[in-house]
């Protein structure tokens, strides 16, 4: 009944996610103390930057995911993630970079604070706790690889190459999210 096919697909979305999150929550602050010179000073107050752009991120994803759909939402916020990623590469002034957390932050959470309701809607309900389950925490792999992938990448090519990977992993993230159904106004399995 196709559950294979989506059961792949929804584990690879939260495996992008988590690797794409622990990417560049992992490696920014990095990039930001080694290539752009803010002093370890000021990226004690980075998280904090980053915290309150999460904040209204998991708000405004979930309220944007009630508006016009959960597969569409996640794929905006795929989108703004990878742009907010991005920019870091090319902008190179540091506190306008600091300030740009908020951005980042609000952009990490916006795929995952979606994806609980996502995935109850996408599974039949004889497997919804047991597919969800299983399609999230498979993701961590990705939470696993990432940080130590990008390091790597990062180490032979320079920290920016590894941003910009992270950037291409929430666009196949946004890719792959079209290759399942849209769940919302009772569109999905039940």
């Amino acid at each position: 009944d196709g559950l294979g096919k989506t059961t792949f697909l929804a584990t690879l979305v939260s495996l992008i996610n988590l690797a794409g999150y622990w990417g560049a929550a992992y490696w920014i602050p990095t990039f930001l103390t080694r290539e752009r010179g803010l002093s370890l000073t000021m990226m004690a107050d980075f998280s904090l930057v980053m915290y309150v752009g999460m904040f209204f991120g998991f708000q405004f994803f979930g309220f944007l995911a009630d508006r016009i759909g959960r597969r569409r939402a996640m794929i905006a916020a795929f989108g703004t993630i990878a742009a907010a990623v991005w920019v870091y590469i090319v902008v190179k002034d540091p506190i306008f970079l600091f300030w740009w957390g908020i951005v980042v932050g609000f952009g990490l959470p916006g795929v995952g604070g979606v994806l609980g309701a996502y995935f109850a809607e996408l599974f039949p309900e004889r497997v919804r706790a047991y597919a969800g389950g299983f399609c999230w925490n498979m993701g961590r792999i990705g939470a696993v690889l990432a940080p130590y992938t990008i390091g790597q990448i990062g180490s032979h090519y320079g920290l920016a190459t590894g941003l910009a990977v992270t950037g291409v992993v929430y666009v196949i993230g946004a890719f792959l999210l079209l290759l399942l159904p849209e769940t919302f106004g009772g569109r999905g399995r039940h």
